[in-house]
C-alpha cells in the first residue's frame, strides 16, 4: 500500500522540483508550478508521509533481466543528461516490474544517477548483480561507461580490493585513464594518526601496490605525493621488494620529478634501515637525461645521509662514488673531510683506503688534505698499523710529513710499546735536517725521541740528538732534556771505561 502511494506522490511532485545541481540531494517542494499539480497537503491518505523523501532504494530491484527495454533506457539516458538524477531512479523503479532490463545507455544512466546522489552502496550492489549475470561479457568497450560507474562507487566506498578487481578485469578489454588507476590506488589510503603510522595499512597495502603496478604497466605514473606515501608505507611494513620496485617508477619517465621531491623519496629507505635500496634507486636515476646538469647536487644530497648512517656499507657508497668517477664529478670539501674520509676510515684499513682512492682520481686524490684527514681519523681509532701505512705512503710519494703527524705517530708507537718503529720514524723525520729545520717541531717530539733512544740503549745517539737539536731556550722541558742528555753522556762514558 505504502509503495503504491509513494509512486503516486513522486509522479505528482517530481515535475515541481527539477534541479540542475548534479550532486546534492534535492528535497521535494512546492514551486511556482503548484497550480499544475496538487499541493502536497492535498494528497490524501498515506501519501503525505512520503512527501519529502528521495526516490526509493533500488536494492529490491537488482535482478538482471536479459530483455532490454530500449524505450525506458532512452528516457533514462535523456533524464540523466539533463541532470535529473532523481527522475532517473523513479523511471527505473516504474519500469522494473515489467521484467525488462536496461541497455548499456540505461545502465550507465541508472548507476551514474545513483553515484551523483551519493548512493554508492546501491551502485555496488547492482554492479555485483551485473558481474554475476554478464560475467566476461561485462568487460568490454561497449559497456565501458557502466564499468567506470561501478569502479567509481568502489573507490568512494574505499573498497580497494573490489576496485583492483575491476582494474584487473579491464586489462586488454576496457580502456582506463590515469585517474581511474589513481582513484583505485588512493582509496586504499587512510590518513595516519601520526608520522609513525603508514598511509596504507597492512590489510590494504597489497591492493594498493598491485593497483600502482597496473598503473605503471599501462604507461601512467603514480602522482608524486601518493608515490612517496606508498613507498614509505611499504618500508614501514617491511615490504622492501615492493618499495624497491616502486622507487624505480620514474626512472624511465620522459619527464623527471623536481630534484627535491625525487631525492626526499629516494632517501626514504635510509630511515628504515635499508640504505642499499636508496643507493640502488639513485643509480637508476643518474642516467636520466633530465638530471644531467643536476648530478653534482643529486650525488651530494644522496651521499650526505648515507655517509651519516651507521648502517651504510662501503659497497653502497662505492657504487655511487664510482658513478661520480664515470661522470667526472669531484667530491666537494664540505662532504669529503667531515663525512667521506671518516666513513672510509671507519670501514676500511689504510691499504684498502688507498686502493679505493686510487681507483677514483676524478673524485678525490691523496692530497695533503686527504692524507691529514685520514691519518688523524685512524689515529683517533688508535689504529697504529693504518697510520704507519699512511706514513710509508707519504714518504714514498714525497708528501710533506707534518710534525703534528710525526708527534701523533710517535705517541701511538709508544702506547703499544713499538719502540723500534718509533725510533725508525724519528730517524726518518730528522734525517738530513738542521736545528733550524726542526725549530717548529713540537717539544714533546724531542722528549719522545730521546726517551725512545735511551730505552733502547742508544745512549750515544741520544747525546748526539740533544747536542744537535735541543734549542737554547731555557724552558722547563729543554732544561729537563739537558739533564737527561747529561745522564746519557755519563752512561756512554761508563760503557767506554768498562770496555
Amino acid at each position: 500500500m505504502q509503495t503504491r502511494v509513494l509512486r503516486s506522490a513522486l509522479r505528482h511532485v517530481a515535475p515541481l522540483a527539477r534541479s540542475v545541481a548534479p550532486l546534492h540531494r534535492r528535497a521535494l517542494s512546492l514551486s511556482a508550478q503548484a497550480s499544475k499539480a496538487p499541493a502536497l497537503h492535498q494528497l490524501q491518505g498515506e501519501a503525505a508521509a512520503f512527501a519529502a523523501v528521495e526516490p526509493p532504494s533500488i536494492k529490491a530491484y537488482c535482478k538482471i533481466w536479459r530483455d532490454a527495454d530500449a524505450v525506458a533506457s532512452a528516457e533514462m539516458a535523456r533524464l540523466f543528461h539533463a541532470q535529473r538524477y532523481e527522475d532517473v531512479i523513479v523511471a527505473y523503479v516504474e519500469m522494473h516490474p515489467r521484467k525488462r532490463c536496461l541497455d548499456n545507455a540505461g545502465l550507465h544512466a541508472l548507476l551514474g544517477a545513483l553515484n551523483r546522489l551519493g548512493r554508492y552502496d546501491e551502485v555496488a550492489l547492482y554492479f555485483r548483480a551485473l558481474k554475476r549475470e554478464y560475467k566476461a561479457e561485462l568487460w568490454c568497450e561497449a559497456r565501458r561507461d557502466v564499468v567506470l560507474e561501478g569502479l567509481y562507487a568502489y573507490t568512494m566506498l574505499k573498497r580497494g580490493q573490489k576496485a583492483l578487481n575491476v582494474l584487473q578485469h579491464c586489462v586488454g578489454r576496457v580502456h582506463l585513464d590515469a585517474h581511474h588507476f589513481r582513484n583505485a590506488l588512493a582509496c586504499n589510503a587512510t590518513p595516519p594518526e601520526s608520522k609513525r603510522h603508514p598511509w596504507f595499512l597492512a590489510p590494504s597495502i597489497e591492493h594498493a601496490v598491485a593497483s600502482a603496478k597496473l598503473m605503471t604497466d599501462h604507461g601512467y605514473f603514480v602522482p608524486p605525493a601518493l608515490w612517496s606515501q606508498l613507498i614509505e608505507s611499504c618500508l614501514m611494513l617491511e615490504r622492501f621488494d615492493d618499495a624497491s620496485d616502486l622507487l624505480m617508477a620514474y626512472a624511465n619517465a620522459s619527464l623527471i620529478l623536481p630534484l627535491s621531491t625525487l631525492v626526499s623519496t629516494l632517501l626514504l629507505p635510509v630511515r628504515f634501515h635499508a640504505p642499499s635500496l636508496a643507493t640502488k634507486a639513485a643509480l637508476a636515476y643518474i642516467a636520466h637525461p633530465s638530471l644531467a646538469t643536476a648530478l653534482p647536487s643529486l650525488f651530494d644530497s644522496v651521499l650526505t645521509p648515507l655517509l651519516q648512517n651507521p648502517e651504510t656499507s662501503f659497497a653502497d657508497v662505492e657504487s655511487l662514488v664510482q658513478a661520480m668517477q664515470a661522470h667526472g664529478i669531484c667530491m666537494r670539501p664540505s662532504i669529503l673531510k667531515p663525512l667521506y674520509v671518516p666513513f672510509l676510515v671507519r670501514t676500511l684499513p689504510a691499504d684498502a683506503f688507498l686502493a679505493h682512492v686510487a681507483s677514483v682520481p676524478n673524485v678525490l686524490r691523496v692530497s695533503d688534505f686527504v692524507f691529514g684527514a685520514a691519518f688523524y681519523s685512524y689515529a683517533q681509532q688508535k689504529d697504529a698499523s693504518s697510520c704507519a701505512h699512511l706514513i710509508d705512503y707519504a714518504i714514498e710519494h714525497d708528501m710533506e710529513l707534518t710534525w703534528k703527524a710525526v708527534e701523533t705517530m710517535l705517541k701511538l708507537h709508544l702506547e703499544v710499546r713499538s719502540l723500534d718503529a718509533a725510533y725508525e720514524l724519528a730517524q726518518l723525520a730528522f734525517a738530513g735536517k738542521s736545528a733550524q729545520d726542526v725549530a717548529d717541531a713540537p717539544r714533546p717530539v724531542f722528549r719522545m725521541v730521546v726517551e725512545t733512544a735511551i730505552t733502547l740503549g742508544h745512549y750515544e745517539d741520544a747525546v748526539v740528538f740533544c747536542d744537535k737539536y735541543l734549542p737554547a731556550s731555557g724552558d722547563e722541558l729543554t732544561a729537563t732534556m739537558r739533564l737527561v742528555r747529561d745522564v746519557a753522556q755519563r752512561l756512554v762514558e761508563s760503557d767506554r771505561s768498562t770496555a
